[in-house]
């Protein structure tokens, strides 16, 4: 009556084959018995522990021998690999691994194969087993290559890595090599103080990363505001404060022209008047203010009031909603999956995605009625829009995306803007680069944008999996 067997970490059909006395393992895998388990496990030398295996009842085998001879009688022992065993079992895609086992097998190397269970990885390489006695001495690899060509949908939190021998043929055990991912981390908040030029800034947006996804949320609390000028005329003779704005030297200003990103009145406490002769407006002598209503005053977000009143708007209505809108849907469209944040030192093959994450941008806004230090004012017009104070009139529907910029640690890089001049390459040159999201065309995001999403990913990696790795912006 054949025997079950239920198959331990270690053993393979030629440790069974041995076990029970038999010469050939191929005479238990090939037993009428065992047919559902060559469906199952179509290799010999892919069993796995807990699979049951038949063990036939032995036939002896008579052989006619003449009394008056001397006969050698050569017993048949069953040949292939057993105890293939990786340690550690679980790594991280750039640790190191040792994989050993015993053979029978003759010559000085056997041949393994590594086979991923979830999904393929075709750069995975051959492992030269070098056989010593009974051993096959300990071989060192250094984990690469294991996960999927990016992108894809669904990633799989680790990977096993069955190990076994190259020939089908000749019966082993499976080594199994968990690999694990860093695909997943809790949310964390950057925050950053920054002064750039003379404006100081305070970048902030939160990051986790899901998936291989670095999913980065920027969220603004936004206020309905009116807007208008500061003008510094102080180089003009002007002094003292007048008209509600409370700077020695300063106006309120505003635009009556064609063009409202260039204030041309100012008010001297009295009256609207044209801007002095000889004055010119430079990049850094006037700036967009907001004011909000409280009471029957007009409040400025940086202090003074207005000498006078706003028109009133809906700032819900269909056009502005579908404006806020724009500006979110553009936001995500510039700023999302243009690199990849890889860690430094990965030696996976650019085709792979081990080690690899893209970026995925969104923006949110909570409309609020308080004003606070971090609330972003949104006023009607096309003035000229800055990181606190933005203008749902502007025919540059970039403008948000801009914005967006300064607050994941972004400077401009435009004369006369919060610019960085320490900020070179990538395209720029003394932090001026006109081509680009933050510069004045509002148009490519750069490498360098990136730079706080790989810092944030160091940091999110750090806390889930104490690894201390280094990440860079790449090229997808």
């Amino acid at each position: 009556m054949p025997t079950a067997h239920t198959l331990k970490e270690g053993e393979s059909l030629v440790t069974i084959a041995k076990k029970h006395g038999f010469r050939n393992w191929k005479t238990i895998y090939d037993a009428p018995e065992n047919e559902e388990l060559r469906k199952k496990r179509s290799r010999p030398n892919g069993l796995l522990p807990g699979d049951v295996v038949s063990v036939p009842d032995k036939k002896p085998k008579k052989a006619s021998l003449a009394t008056t001879k001397e006969h050698v009688i050569r017993i048949a022992v069953p040949l292939g690999v057993w105890n293939l065993k990786w340690a550690p079992g679980k790594r991280y895609c750039g640790d190191k691994s040792t994989l050993e086992g015993e053979t029978n097998l003759p010559g000085p190397e056997v041949e393994l194969k590594l086979t991923p269970r979830q999904g393929t990885s075709p750069k995975l390489p051959v492992i030269p087993g070098k056989v010593n006695g009974q051993k096959i001495r300990k071989h060192t690899w250094e984990v690469k290559d294991v996960w999927l060509k990016a992108p894809f949908k669904d990633p799989f939190p680790f990977v096993e890595l069955d190990t076994t021998t190259k020939d089908d043929g000749v019966p082993s055990n499976v080594g199994v090599l968990k690999v694990e991912s860093m695909a997943e981390t809790a949310e964390d908040t950057f925050s950053a103080t920054r002064a750039w030029s003379g404006f100081t800034m305070n970048p902030s947006f939160k990051q986790k990363i899901e998936k291989f996804v670095c999913k980065v949320k920027v969220h603004f609390d936004i206020m309905k505001c009116w807007g208008a000028y500061w003008i510094d005329l102080t180089s003009a003779g002007v002094t003292g404060t007048a008209g509600g704005c409370p700077w020695a030297g300063y106006r309120w200003g505003r635009s009556t022209g064609a063009n409202a990103m260039a204030p041309n009145e100012y008010h001297d406490g009295t009256n609207w008047c044209a801007l002095p002769a000889g004055f010119a407006l430079t990049g850094t002598n006037h700036s967009a203010v907001a004011f909000y209503k409280s009471g029957a005053s007009y409040v400025s977000t940086g202090g003074g009031t207005w000498p006078g009143s706003f028109t009133d708007y809906n700032f819900n209505s269909k056009k502005y909603k579908k404006r806020r809108k724009a500006w979110i849907n553009n936001t995500h469209t510039v700023w999302t999956n243009k690199f990849y944040i890889r860690r430094k030192k990965c030696k996976s093959s650019k085709g792979t995605r081990c080690c690899i994450y893209t970026v995925d941008v969104k923006m949110t806004f909570t409309v609020v009625t308080a004003h606070a230090a971090a609330v972003i004012a949104v006023c009607p017009g096309a003035l000229r829009s800055n990181a606190s104070i933005w203008f749902l009139d502007d025919a540059r529907i970039e403008v948000a995306a801009h914005e967006a910029g300064h607050h994941m640690d972004n400077p401009d890089e435009y004369a006369g803007g919060a610019v960085d001049p320490a900020l070179a390459g990538d395209g720029a040159v003394a932090g001026i680069d006109a081509d680009s999201i933050m510069g004045a065309n509002l148009s490519k995001v750069k490498k360098r944008h990136y730079h706080a999403f790989a810092e944030m990913t160091k940091k999110l990696v750090k806390a889930k999996y104490g690894r201390e790795y280094d990440y860079i912006v790449v090229e997808k």
